[in-house]
């Protein structure tokens, strides 16, 4: 081919491709207007209005929240009208101020009630994915403080480990760390509208929620699938595919999340928090042995919204602090800090746990699936029966509200 060929031909491909490149020019745009357009809807079904609020619904000392109790153990009585907490972290510590420094249980004067608890309480460490905690104790002569910076920084370094500003020579100290997640592989929807809790006193509270919506139908098949049914109770001889809605229910809202599991329960509440999950469990194994025992899908118009949660409180053992230690090889300290902190989120994306607890001396419907009512919140390590933090619902004081 002669040069002259060469670029003649060169000159008709180029020719030929102006239009091809011209076409895609023109369709780009409305391949742009189809991308922005799904975004948008799944904006508006996914999340709109109500979406989640980056805002904590509470921030601060849990003596503000005069309707919620934080309780160091399980089998704590609970006040009635509150909201109840509580979380293994401040216990993990205990046990291991049993364990590595008083070598059997803790006594502390004037505060025997709470002593006796927290010495008969089962170790959290055995029902605890070892990957989401860290606990220890011992005395500041002793180097305990080096050790606990040393640990922190090899299995949680993202996190700042406290000052334990002014503690006293050879104070002891029990420090304890908990940070735990269950992300939601796929996301539930939020409510676009105020859904309506009401506590135990009847008062009724427009508050953010997310779920599987009425209007949603039988569509989603995907998350449809995530969560769990794990106990349904209805009135009287009426069975699932009644009209009547459930009077009592408890959903696992991720099936397969792995280690850490997220339980919502609806049912009534007992004395303590163990008495409850007590009655929980023997739900829950009547439902799996009952006539529905392969019931545990929604199906394609079942209904399940919860509340959503963010809060954070700052909570001070009074019934420790200012009493001092009468076991030894530390008898006569005084408990001058026993300190807890707990942050608890959960959306539509997942659910969250952080919390910090330390001690020491200072020197000097058909399906309907609706938590509206009062409500159990459980987290813990899949396949275990203890959890490490379990939350009563009472009132609206917790959840996030409605703007």
């Amino acid at each position: 081919m002669t040069e002259s060929e060469s670029s003649g031909t060169a000159g008709l491909d180029a020719v030929q491709a102006r239009p091809r490149a011209s076409r895609w020019r023109k369709l780009a745009p409305w391949g742009l207007l189809l991308v922005l357009a799904a975004g948008a809807y799944y904006w508006a079904t996914h999340a709109g209005r109500g979406a989640p609020n980056p805002t904590p619904s509470f921030s601060g000392d849990s003596r503000e929240l005069t309707r919620t109790q934080i309780v160091p153990t399980l089998d704590t009585p609970i006040e009635p009208g509150k909201n109840v907490v509580w979380c293994a972290t401040f216990l993990a510590g205990w046990k291991q101020l049993q364990q590595n420094v008083i070598k059997g249980p803790v006594q502390v004067s004037g505060a025997d009630e709470v002593c006796t608890r927290l010495n008969a309480a089962a170790d959290p460490a055995q029902y605890m994915p070892p990957e989401v905690y860290y606990a220890t104790a011992g005395t500041e002569d002793k180097g305990i403080l080096q050790t606990i910076k040393k640990d922190m920084a090899a299995k949680f370094p993202r996190h700042e480990i406290p000052a334990f500003e002014g503690i006293a020579p050879g104070s002891f100290v029990l420090y304890s760390y908990l940070e735990a997640r269950v992300p939601f592989p796929v996301p539930y929807f939020d409510s676009r509208s105020p859904f309506t809790f009401t506590g135990s006193d009847g008062v009724k509270t427009p508050v953010r929620s997310f779920g599987i919506r009425k209007k949603d139908g039988d569509r989603y098949l995907k998350l449809r699938g995530q969560p769990q049914l794990l106990m349904a109770e209805w009135p009287g001889e009426q069975a699932r595919r009644s009209d009547q809605p459930p009077t009592a229910f408890a959903v696992d809202l991720c099936r397969d999340s792995y280690p850490c599991q997220i339980v919502v329960s609806c049912m009534e509440r007992e004395d303590t928090l163990s008495n409850t999950l007590s009655v929980l469990k023997a739900k829950c194994d009547a439902y799996s042995a009952g006539p529905f025992p392969g019931s545990s899908s929604l199906e394609g118009k079942d209904i399940l919204l919860v509340p959503d949660m963010f809060w954070q409180l700052e909570h001070h053992l009074a019934e420790l602090e200012g009493h001092r230690i009468e076991s030894p090889p530390i008898q006569g300290q005084r408990i001058d800090v026993a300190f807890q902190e707990i942050q608890f989120r959960l959306d539509r994306s997942g659910a969250e746990l952080f919390s910090e607890a330390y001690a020491f001396v200072r020197s000097a419907g058909l399906g309907h699936y609706i938590c509206d009512r009062p409500f159990l919140v459980i987290m813990k390590q899949r396949g275990q029966e203890t959890p490490f933090f379990v939350l009563w619902v009472d009132n609206a004081d917790l959840l996030q509200a409605w703007d």
